[in-house]
């Protein structure tokens, strides 16, 4: 994984865990449902599939046998996975700079992050970060969907009808530049957080204030033998 910024930005609160390795991986139910007032909550998470209201329609039978449409449907309707109560992801942010013409370049994060957490953490050595998750999950765990336990988000237009999944999403999320870790427990029966260990990770990252990257322009220099 070349050329990317990989961030993870947490609380203050949770920093300590994540820098010794313990990535706390909460359920689908937990981001769907948050109610935080900044840019958390995601009524389409975890969702395996959703259209807007004027392209469905739905009818019941009704006492006599007969279908019976039913209208009022407003904004868009979803349909969800069985076992989304199963499922446990890990959020992190990852910009791609490998389309860039230019070497040298100002970055700065998205103010909207602050409210994800006062810490930004940033991946110093990312194929590392991702061959131990890769190392910890092999045989363990299970993949919830497409085959893969990890990936870039794909952002899908506002006005998009039809599967969703583990690794997609609205675009009016996409300024969040998502990367996400998945695993499935097919065996849970309760929804419950899991934490996945993959060794302490100071050696191989940084730690700023969000504040100050969504403040002030941090100048990045890309390898040109990299490019």
């Amino acid at each position: 994984m070349k050329n990317v910024l990989l961030f993870k930005i947490t609380k203050d609160e949770y920093l300590d865990d994540i820098l010794d390795g313990n990535l706390f991986m909460n359920t689908y139910n937990f981001y769907r449902k948050t109610e935080e007032k900044i840019n958390r909550g995601d009524k389409q998470e975890g969702v395996a599939s959703s259209y807007l209201a004027d392209s469905v329609k739905i009818s019941i039978t009704n006492s006599e046998g007969k279908l019976v449409p039913i209208g009022g449907l407003i904004n868009r309707i979803n349909f969800m996975y069985p076992f989304d109560h199963q499922v446990n992801i890990f959020c992190m942010t990852l910009f791609e700079l490998n389309f860039l013409e230019v070497t040298n370049f100002n970055f700065k994060l998205d103010k909207r992050f602050c409210g994800f957490g006062d810490k930004a953490i940033l991946i110093t050595q990312p194929q590392e970060f991702i061959d131990r998750i890769t190392k910890s999950v092999n045989g363990k765990k299970s993949p919830p969907c497409s085959n893969k336990f990890f990936d870039k988000v794909d952002y899908l237009a506002n006005e998009y009808s039809g599967r969703i999944g583990c690794f997609s999403k609205l675009e009016e999320y996409a300024w969040q530049n998502e990367w996400r870790l998945a695993i499935l427990d097919p065996a849970r029966i309760e929804s419950e957080p899991i934490v996945l260990k993959i060794g302490n990770i100071e050696s191989i990252c940084r730690v700023f204030e969000t504040e100050s990257l969504a403040r002030h322009s941090v100048k990045v220099s890309l390898n040109e033998t990299s490019q």
